[in-house]
């Protein structure tokens, strides 16, 4: 999700803090620590040795970032070295999510621009493929800084005759929405995000949804999203209907063996990757898992 502001936004009407007072915050404490990325332009500098946004690459991401310069993805053995076959106990993995989220970060900032530029292109490419008829609503976002995807994801759904729901910023909850109406229709809304210019639906507005892209750091085979902490997805697909498809987006190196999970965590059907289409193991019942397309 992109974009900055001072003031209020244009749906809520809130009070922003000031970029000053941000600054002065550590980062943990800070209003928008779970929306904004480690690359963010618009967050201040850490303090020396932290990075932008106070998350400092592990050993096995630095020797990747070091040595390959960022031009190669993980070789598998590497990938087992930074633990993505353990096994992991539900409920108890809220510090191993911490430590995937720093990983994964690492990683995807460490991606070369033409490679970030080519899975984008898949995605977009995907996105007709979602849309079952004119008319339909499909749940999108719109991707920021290294999260996988473009806006032209979202101008495809609506040239296969989908109409598009984006999240609007507020306060801890389930997420609003507004129609997106293209690139020219949306403004910069509060934590540098975009959002459409257009009416609150308000949270109800997902039980619309015959579809729902959902950002994810990484899902597991079985439907376990990682996210970025803040339970923003969680609260709001509670309301989607039963059947709707719940599409986490990653990296094809992104979805993985096994996530730590939570009680709390809700699980996706689907998995899209630049590879393709992926029907995850507790999804719908219409077929077993795997590619399918």
């Amino acid at each position: 999700m992109v974009g900055v502001s001072s003031g209020t936004t244009p749906h809520s009407g809130r009070a922003e803090r000031p970029s000053s007072e941000l600054g002065r915050l550590p980062h943990s404490h800070r209003p928008d620590a779970h929306l904004a990325h480690p690359d963010d332009p618009h967050l201040p500098p850490g303090p020396p040795g932290e990075s932008r946004a106070g998350i400092v690459a592990a050993p096995s991401v630095r020797r990747y970032v070091t040595e390959s310069g960022g031009q190669r993805p993980a070789r598998q053995d590497e990938r087992a070295a930074m633990g993505h076959d353990r096994e992991m106990r539900p409920g108890t993995d809220d510090g191993d999510k911490r430590w995937w989220r720093t990983e994964l970060i690492a990683l995807r900032a460490a991606l070369p621009p033409e490679v970030r530029a080519a899975e984008a292109a898949a995605l977009a490419g995907a996105m007709a493929d979602l849309v079952d008829r004119p008319g339909a609503w499909v749940a999108g976002y719109v991707p920021v800084r290294t999260e996988p995807g473009s806006l032209a994801m979202l101008d495809a759904l609506r040239a296969a005759g989908a109409r598009v729901l984006l999240p609007l910023t507020g306060p801890p909850g389930p997420l609003d929405w507004a129609e997106y109406r293209g690139p020219d229709h949306l403004c910069r809304a509060r934590y540098g995000l975009l959002e459409p210019d257009g009416p609150a639906l308000s949270p109800a507005a997902i039980e619309r949804a015959a579809a729902i892209l959902v950002p994810a750091l990484a899902v597991d085979r079985r439907g376990v999203r990682l996210g970025r902490g803040a339970g923003y997805y969680d609260r709001t697909l509670a309301a989607a209907t039963t059947t709707a498809r719940l599409i986490a987006v990653v990296r094809d190196d992104e979805l993985v063996d096994r996530l730590p999970e939570e009680s709390h965590d809700r699980r996706m059907g689907w998995a899209l990757t630049p590879g393709g289409l992926h029907r995850l193991a507790e999804g719908e019942p219409s077929g077993p898992p795997g590619i399918v397309r």
